[in-house]
C-alpha cells in the first residue's frame, strides 16, 4: 500500500468509521445489532460506567414534546457517541416509528432508515461535556396514537485510540406508556 492510501486509511480511521454515528439501526433493540457488533472485546454495561435516557414522563402526552437529554459516563471517557430510537409494534406485529424527533445543533444528526428516525452523534458531538461524561440534548414529540413508545438506547465509552477496542458499550430499554385520559 502507497503511504497516501495508508495515511487516507489512518485519517478515516482517526475520524472513527463512524465518527458521524453508526449505520441506522445499532441500538440493539426489536432484535437489531448493537455497537457492540463492532466493539466488543470490553463486556456490556460495565458498572463503571452507564447510559441513560433522561426526561421520560412515566405516562407521555399524545403530541406533547418532551425535551431529553442522552447521557454517557464512565471513568477516563475521552469521547463517545450513541445511537436513539423511539418505536412502537404495530397491530400487524410490524414495529414502526414512535412520535418524532429534533435534533438542534451540530452535535446530533437524524438518520431515517426504512421509516424509522435514528437520533445519533456526529463527528462534533463525540467530544465530552465535562470529564468523563457525554451529553446530547434533543427533542421528542410524543405519537398522537400508539399506546406506548420503546426507546432503544446504545451508547459507546470511547478510548479514542481510533480503533474498535477498548471501548466500553451500553444499552439501555426504556417503555413509556400514553397517559390514561
Amino acid at each position: 500500500m502507497r503511504w497516501t492510501g495508508l495515511a487516507a486509511l489512518l485519517v478515516a480511521t482517526a475520524a472513527g468509521a463512524y465518527g458521524d454515528g453508526p449505520p441506522p439501526g445499532h441500538t440493539g433493540g426489536f432484535r437489531e445489532p448493537s455497537c457492540l457488533r463492532c466493539h466488543a472485546d470490553n463486556p456490556v454495561d460495565d458498572p463503571l460506567g452507564a447510559a441513560a435516557i433522561l426526561g421520560l414522563p412515566e405516562a407521555f402526552e399524545p403530541g406533547e414534546t418532551y425535551k431529553l437529554l442522552v447521557a454517557v459516563t464512565r471513568p477516563g471517557l475521552v469521547r463517545a457517541g450513541f445511537q436513539l430510537a423511539a418505536r412502537s409494534l404495530h397491530a400487524d406485529s410490524s414495529v414502526i416509528q414512535a412520535g418524532t424527533f429534533r435534533a438542534r445543533g451540530p452535535a446530533i444528526a437524524i438518520a431515517p432508515d426504512r421509516g424509522i428516525e435514528f437520533v445519533q452523534h456526529t463527528a462534533r458531538g463525540t467530544q465530552t461535556a465535562r470529564p468523563d461524561t457525554a451529553l446530547w440534548t434533543v427533542r421528542w414529540t410524543a405519537p398522537l396514537e400508539a399506546l406506548s413508545a420503546t426507546f432503544h438506547l446504545a451508547a459507546n465509552a470511547t478510548n479514542d485510540d481510533a480503533s474498535e477496542f477498548g471501548d466500553f458499550i451500553y444499552l439501555v430499554e426504556r417503555r413509556v406508556s400514553a397517559a390514561r385520559r
